[in-house]
């Protein structure tokens, strides 16, 4: 969550486990569902991680991935997505949250790579 283009997706599908990825954008939504097309245990779905009502108690593994904590404006915001994300793991699973240092990321970032 965000899924992206579904490149984690697909890697935990071909794994064999069942994948549902999840995201707000058109694009990357069209593309993961390019990129994960040929495995039935795949599904692709929109969705806003605030808005993760559906989901509650439903996977055994949340993950969140790279720099996609954090784009809200408030902290108030990143705390509900954060209480969505909590919120949609079963009793007993895992949420995984990957984040980067602020002023490491600022050092580094390319807001567009060729």
């Amino acid at each position: 969550m965000p899924c992206g283009a579904g490149r984690q997706a697909l890697a935990f599908g071909k794994k064999g486990f069942s994948v549902t990825g999840v995201d707000i954008n058109d694009l990357c939504l069209k593309l993961a569902r390019k990129n994960t097309s040929t495995l039935k245990n795949i599904k692709i779905k929109k969705g806003n991680m605030k808005k993760l009502g559906w989901a509650r108690s439903q996977f055994d593994l949340v993950i969140n991935l790279y720099t996609s904590f954090g784009y809200f404006r408030t902290d108030r915001e990143n705390k509900e997505v954060l209480y969505e994300l909590v919120k949609a793991v079963k009793p007993g699973g895992y949420l995984v949250i990957q984040t980067m240092s602020r002023d490491w990321l600022l050092k580094v970032f390319r807001p567009v790579q060729w």
